[in-house]
This record gives C-alpha cells, sequence and structure tokens, in this order.
C-alpha cells in the first residue's frame, strides 16, 4: 500500500494586497515620524526652520524606501518593479492624506514630496533583491 503524503498548503497573498500592506506600513512609519517630531519641541531643543523641513522630508523618504523595501521582501521578484509599485500606491495614499488634511491646497512641496518617495522606494526594492 504506497504512502500518503501530506503535503501543507501555503497560502499566498496576492501582490495587490502586499502592495497596499507594505504602502501602510510606510504611511504608519511616516505618521509615527512625524508625531516624534512635536515631542521633539517639547524638551526645548530649538531647531530652524530649514531643521525641520529637512527632517520631514527624510521621514517621507524613509517611509517610501520602507514601503519598497517590505512590498519586495515578500514578493520576491524584480526589486525595481516592486519598489516602483509599493512607493507610488504609498506617493498617492500620501498625497490623499496631505491633500484631505490641507483642505485640498496643493502645492509646490507637495509635488516635490512623490518622486522622492518614488525614487526611495526603486532604491528600497533594488536594496531588499540585493541583499
Amino acid at each position: 500500500m504506497p504512502k500518503i503524503i501530506k503535503t501543507k498548503k501555503t497560502k499566498e497573498q496576492k501582490p495587490v494586497l502586499i502592495y497596499i500592506f507594505s504602502s501602510l506600513k510606510g504611511i504608519l512609519l511616516t505618521y509615527i515620524g512625524l508625531l516624534v517630531l512635536p515631542l521633539v519641541y517639547v524638551n526645548d531643543i530649538k531647531f530652524s526652520d530649514i531643521t525641520e523641513k529637512i527632517f520631514i522630508y527624510i521621514i517621507i523618504i524613509l517611509g517610501g524606501f520602507v514601503t519598497g523595501y517590505k512590498s519586495q521582501n515578500k514578493i520576491k521578484g524584480k526589486g525595481i518593479l516592486n519598489g516602483l509599485i509599493g512607493a507610488s500606491i504609498y506617493s498617492f495614499l500620501l498625497f490623499i492624506s496631505i491633500t484631505t488634511l490641507l483642505k485640498f491646497d496643493i502645492c509646490f512641496k507637495i509635488l516635490l514630496v512623490i518622486p522622492l518617495c518614488i525614487f526611495s522606494g526603486l532604491f528600497g526594492g533594488i536594496i531588499s533583491a540585493n541583499k
């Protein structure tokens, strides 16, 4: 009598869900980082206006990097493509949330952040693919 081998079925998530969840992780990281900034001001540490803006841009870029890294890490494919798609979704969600908070007032700074997020996501996808 032949042995019956039981195989474990693995749950495979759809790539779209992975992109969305990795984008939400990036958005969460961005909002947590942006909530740290007022806590630094409470401790009487004074920053110049330029330093504050640089800090905000670094947090947003790190969110795009994490999004690209996480999406590539889960999907295991082409790093550039996965990073691009994940960071594009992240940029879109960030754009929607920022414009909603600013009462749909679109300024140059928001349009500058979108390509920065996409390039950081590309870089995160490449780093994750080559690790």
